[in-house]
């Protein structure tokens, strides 16, 4: 039976099993990743893809009876990951510069934190402390921490994942944020059992297809 088959006409419980399921295959692979596989940046960004995959299907199952809100902001999250797999597994290059990421991406939640202006001296001092470590290692391993990661990046090697793009990306970015449509919008239609059960549905999908290119990847059985 299809995803979309048991979401369509089977009971809540079903629904929660097939997504138990699924994340319990995800964690699976990610620690066959960690016992079987190379120590290297290859298979620490991979196995950090599986987890985090994995722990927005437990997510899912969790919210399963809150607003659409939560499952488009599953699958927005979902459908990045899948991106990102493809990302990192079409070139060393950009294997190293979404790991390179992690750095600017905390560095710029650290300069966002000094400008809390009742932050005291001796923290300020830390920070600043943490973001000259973070550069001068990027340094030494010669990491770039100046560009940016878009979601147009990530497509350009994904070529087939446009048409999703187009499709759906739009329709969940509606939801994850405070839009018009989700303020003043009609309530019967944003929260229609047709745009929930899409949202819940190609989640799933992009978790069991970031599950297949990992294992292909990997050559990992399992």
């Amino acid at each position: 039976m299809r995803v979309k088959d048991i979401v369509e006409s089977g009971s809540k419980d079903d629904v929660l099993k097939i997504l138990k399921q699924y994340e319990d295959s995800l964690i699976k692979l990610a620690s066959e990743i960690r016992q079987s596989k190379p120590n290297d940046e290859k298979h620490f960004l991979l196995y950090n893809l599986t987890v985090c995959s994995a722990n927005q299907l437990k997510g899912l199952r969790l919210v399963y009876d809150l607003p659409t809100e939560f499952y488009a902001w599953i699958a927005r999250n979902l459908f990045e990951l899948n991106l990102t797999v493809r990302y990192i597994l079409s070139s060393p290059e950009n294997l190293v510069k979404f790991g390179s990421k992690r750095a600017r991406d905390e560095i710029e939640m650290l300069k966002g934190m000094l400008k809390f202006e009742e932050m005291d001296e001796d923290m300020a001092k830390t920070i600043e402390s943490r973001i000259d470590r973070l550069n001068q290692s990027a340094e030494k391993h010669k990491r770039i921490l100046k560009e940016r990661l878009s979601i147009n990046e990530l497509l350009k090697e994904s070529t087939n994942m446009q048409r999703e793009y187009n499709i759906f990306y739009k329709l969940y970015s509606k939801y994850v944020h405070p839009t018009s449509w989700l303020v003043n919008g009609p309530q019967d239609v944003i929260y229609s059992s047709e745009i929930r059960n899409t949202c819940l549905v190609n989640a799933q999908l992009y978790a069991g297809n970031i599950a297949k290119l990992i294992l292909d990847e990997t050559e990992i059985s399992i």
